[in-house]
């Protein structure tokens, strides 16, 4: 029989219950050594996230498969509130099992979380409160969308959901890295852990709600406030001796992901800057999509290689920049038009020196066959 059975609730340690948590997540995953803390502060915050503003999202990240990101949201589902493990979910049953069941969303293999629905969900399921309008029948129905979410991806998460969740880098596991292997026929005493949990946070909800109303984060300002808070609030409450130890992580994990944020802004403008490069080199007011992506490919020591014309117009969107269909020689392809580039270059890219003149750049079009553009706006997806 569990402690949970033997005492009330409100005297079950915090900082042993954390302990256990951090005991469960390490015994079956191999992980950076302040990551379990991080993770069993955000299973209690699943009991108790309607108590703050802002919901934060796990995200685990990593490079190929077989890191260990399934097997933490196994992990995490033995643990947290109402958990629903799921892949590949449509946008009307995610909204539709938030409303209803507000609970802890575990989301596998979110590398696949391309349409632009399913992101908008998961952007506006980051605050309290947050709501989307679907139309039901012949009516308008606003879904709730608030709910803890832990999402599983290999390569960068859209940034938009990055930007809302604590980024928790995977690797797959070295020679001589043991862990457990995790089965739910061997689950043991989890259950009676996983109502320990509950038990401490409804017998200290009061106590959380107080100390996040009196949380100061100093060291962080803005998004990444809002996404610590609530965990800054519960070990206030569960183990306030460890809050220096959280705060090392957080500013860890921060820094990490503001450098990978840097890294994604520096390839924009280095696709920016090729695109330029390609036109000026070939002398156009207009290109199809599959002859910038040879282009692009062909630059020396260009990172191009994989690049796909779907990529070039998520990269380019931010720039209020998309394909458009163009009329060539006969031919209706999708391709982009140098004009819309023009503001961009100017307020992102330095001064080039020679991209061509107005008059030679006319006359390359005119040589070619190309006079008869016809261009209209269009989706932002590759065809050629």
């Amino acid at each position: 029989m569990s402690d949970a059975k033997l005492l009330p609730f409100a005297v079950i340690n915090g900082a042993r219950l954390l302990a256990s948590l951090e005991d469960w997540f390490r015994r079956h995953v191999v992980l950076p050594a302040d990551v379990p803390l991080v993770l069993s502060l955000w299973a209690i915050n699943t009991y108790l996230f309607e108590v703050f503003d802002f919901c934060p999202y796990i995200a685990l990240v990593s490079p190929v498969k077989r890191c260990g990101k399934t097997t933490v949201l196994k992990l995490l589902a033995s643990v947290t509130r109402r958990p629903e493990f799921t892949v590949n979910i449509s946008d009307a049953a995610l909204f539709r099992l938030i409303d209803t069941r507000r609970p802890t969303l575990l989301l596998d293999e979110a590398e696949n979380l391309e349409r632009g629905s399913l992101r908008a969900i998961l952007n506006a399921g980051f605050e309290q409160a947050a709501t989307v309008p679907r139309c039901v029948g012949q009516q308008v129905q606003d879904f709730h969308v608030f709910c803890p979410k832990a999402l599983a991806c290999i390569g960068p998460l859209p940034d938009t959901v990055a930007d809302r969740s604590i980024i928790i880098p995977m690797r797959r596991a070295k020679r001589g890295e043991n862990v457990d292997e995790f089965r739910r026929r061997t689950l043991g005493p989890i259950a009676a852990l996983a109502e320990e949990v509950r038990g401490w946070a409804a017998a200290n909800e009061p106590c959380v709600a107080e100390a996040y109303h009196q949380n100061a984060i100093d060291f962080l300002s803005g998004r990444e406030a809002d996404i610590w808070e609530s965990l800054f609030a519960i070990i206030r409450v569960a183990a306030p001796e460890r809050i220096d130890e959280l705060k090392a992580t957080a500013i860890r994990l921060v820094a990490e992901k503001a450098e990978h944020e840097t890294d994604s802004e520096a390839t924009a403008i280095r696709l920016l800057s090729d695109i330029r490069t390609v036109f000026a080199a070939e002398v156009t007011e207009l290109m199809p999509t599959s002859r910038l992506l040879g282009e692009l490919r062909n630059l020396p020591d260009g990172p191009w290689t994989r690049l796909s014309g779907n990529e070039v117009a998520r990269k380019l969107r931010p720039f209020e920049i998309g394909p458009k269909q163009l009329w060539i020689n006969g031919r209706n392809l999708r391709g982009y038009l140098r004009r819309d580039f023009e503001d961009a270059f100017d307020r992102y890219l330095p001064a080039a020196e020679d991209n061509g003149s107005e008059d030679s750049r006319q006359a390359a079009t005119k040589a070619s066959g190309l006079a008869g553009l016809a261009a209209t706006e269009g989706r932002n997806s590759e065809a050629t």
